[in-house]
C-alpha cells in the first residue's frame, strides 16, 4: 500500500494539486493582508462587505418574523418567535428546491416563487428577514443588492436587484425586510444560543455546503470605507471567502475552472465548496486513469460516472467496500484491492489540501482580530453545512491543523459547534434585533 500511496504522492506533486507547494504561515499572512486591503477599499480578492449588523442586543420575548433561507440547493420559509427562555420556535416550516438550480428563471420568475412560498404566512409579522446566500452589496438600512451569483445557480437578471425592495413590490403589502448573508446568520444563531457552562471570546460563522463562506466581528474603527459616521462599534464582516483567489492552484484545478458557468470567479469555493469538490474530484480520476494509477477495468467503469456528487465521495470513505457509486468500480477486477486503495488515497489527498485550505481561512481571521488568547474563553466558530457537517474525515484534519499550528504555534484557541437550523434561527434574530 505505501507503493500506491507514493504513487499517488507523485501524482499531486505532478499536476501541483497537493500541499507541498502551500506555506501555511505565508498563506495566513496573504490572507490577512487582502482582508486589510479589502477593509481599506484597495483592491482585494476578498470583499469584505460591511453588513451593519451588531450583535448582543436583547431578543424581544414572543415577537414573530417571518424567515426565508435561500441557499446554493435549497430554500427555507419559517415563523420564527422566541419564547420566555429565549429559546427558539419554528412555525409553518415548509423547504423547497431553491429556485434557478433546474434550470434557468428570469429574476421575475425568482420574486414571484418567492413571493407564493410567503403567502400562507405573510400576515404572521411586519418583518421578513431574508437570508441570502449569494454575493450582495449590504445598505445601510440593511436591503442588499444582489453583484454576482455563485453555486451555478442561473437565474437571469437578478443582479442588480435590491432584494428587499423587489420582494415587497411583488408582495404588494408594506414590510420590512433585512437581507443578509448564510455565514452571518450562522453566526448570530451560534452567538444567540448561549452554550452552557462555556464562555467565548469571539465569534466567526463559517459555511461550507453547496458553497462556502466565512464571516467574524470587525471593529468599526478598522474599516477604512466607512463614513466617519459609520465609526463606532462593532458590526459583522461578510468576507466573501468563497472568492478568494491567492491560493496556490494546480493545473487540474484551472482545467476544472474553465468547465463551469462562471470561470475565474469564486475560485476558493470551486476546491473546497460541496457543489464542486466531487466533481473535481472526478477529473482527478479521470487524470489518475489517463495517467496509468488505475486498472483498465476501473477506467471502463468510471466512463459510466457523468457526475459525481460530493455525498458520494464520503460514501466512499466511509464504506469502500459497500455498494457506492466509486466502491462499484473497484470490484470485480483482480486490481480491486490497488484500485480501491488509489481511489481511497486520491481522495484523502483532496481532502488534506480542503483541510488546509480551510484552516488558513479561519486562522487568518483569529490571527487578525487577536481572539482567542485564553484556553478557557476559546473562539466560536459557527459551523454549518452540509459538506462539513457529514464528513468526519474532513472535520478530523481540519482539527489537525487547528491542534498543530492555532494551538501549539501561534497560541490561539477555538472551538466549534453546530446548531440546529442556525441559519433560520440567526435569519430570525437578525430581523427582530437590527
Amino acid at each position: 500500500m505505501y507503493c500506491v500511496k507514493d504513487k499517488v504522492a507523485a501524482f499531486f506533486d505532478k499536476y501541483s494539486m497537493g500541499c507541498n507547494g502551500i506555506s501555511v504561515e505565508q498563506s495566513c499572512r496573504m490572507f490577512a493582508e487582502e482582508m486589510k486591503n479589502s477593509l481599506n477599499g484597495k483592491e482585494s480578492t476578498l470583499e469584505m462587505i460591511p453588513t451593519y449588523i451588531e450583535i448582543g442586543k436583547k431578543i424581544p420575548v414572543n415577537k414573530p418574523v417571518i424567515v426565508i433561507d435561500a441557499g446554493g440547493t435549497s430554500l427555507r420559509r419559517a415563523v420564527v418567535r422566541f419564547n420566555s427562555q429565549c429559546e427558539p420556535v419554528i412555525d409553518n416550516y415548509e423547504k423547497y428546491p431553491m429556485p434557478g438550480t433546474n434550470g434557468e428563471i428570469t429574476s421575475d420568475d425568482f420574486f414571484k416563487i418567492i413571493a407564493s412560498y410567503l403567502q400562507p404566512v405573510i400576515n404572521a409579522s411586519d418583518t421578513i428577514a431574508f437570508c441570502f446566500s449569494f454575493t450582495t452589496e449590504t445598505l445601510p438600512d440593511k436591503d442588499a443588492k444582489v453583484t454576482m451569483l455563485g453555486k451555478q445557480i442561473k437565474i437571469k437578471n437578478l443582479v442588480g436587484e435590491i432584494l428587499g425592495k423587489r420582494l415587497i413590490k411583488e408582495i404588494g403589502i408594506d414590510k420590512r425586510v433585512i437581507v443578509l448573508n448564510d455565514s452571518v446568520a450562522s453566526l448570530l444563531g451560534g452567538a444567540g444560543y448561549p452554550q452552557k457552562g462555556q464562555s467565548f471570546d469571539d465569534y466567526i460563522g463559517f459555511i461550507l455546503g453547496t458553497g462556502t463562506n466565512t464571516c467574524y466581528i470587525e471593529q468599526c474603527k478598522n474599516i477604512g470605507k466607512l463614513l466617519p459616521a459609520e465609526k463606532e462599534g462593532s458590526m459583522i464582516i461578510n468576507t466573501e471567502s468563497g472568492g478568494y483567489g491567492k491560493f496556490p492552484r494546480g493545473n487540474i484545478d484551472r482545467e476544472f475552472d474553465l468547465g463551469t458557468i462562471d470561470p475565474g470567479v469564486y475560485l476558493f469555493e470551486k476546491v473546497i465548496g460541496g457543489k464542486y469538490e466531487g466533481n473535481l474530484i472526478l477529473l482527478l480520476i479521470g487524470k489518475a486513469v489517463e495517467d496509468g494509477l488505475f486498472s483498465d477495468y476501473f477506467g471502463h467503469c468510471l466512463k459510466c460516472i457523468d457526475t459525481l456528487p460530493s455525498a458520494s465521495v464520503d460514501s466512499f470513505i466511509a464504506s469502500p467496500f459497500g455498494e457506492n457509486v466509486l466502491a462499484k468500480c473497484c470490484q470485480g477486477s483482480n486490481a480491486g484491492d490497488d484500485d480501491r486503495a488509489t481511489l481511497y488515497y486520491l481522495i484523502d489527498f483532496t481532502y488534506e489540501r480542503s483541510a488546509m485550505l480551510i484552516f488558513i481561512n479561519l486562522a487568518s481571521i483569529m490571527m487578525k482580530t487577536g481572539k482567542g488568547k485564553n484556553p478557557c474563553s476559546p473562539v466560536c466558530v459557527v459551523v454549518e453545512g452540509s459538506t462539513i457537517n457529514n464528513s468526519e474525515l474532513l472535520m478530523q484534519k481540519i482539527n489537525y491543523y487547528i491542534k498543530r499550528y492555532l494551538n501549539d504555534r501561534f497560541n490561539i484557541y477555538c472551538k466549534f459547534i453546530k446548531v440546529d437550523n442556525a441559519n433560520l434561527i440567526g435569519t430570525a434574530i437578525a430581523g427582530l434585533t437590527n
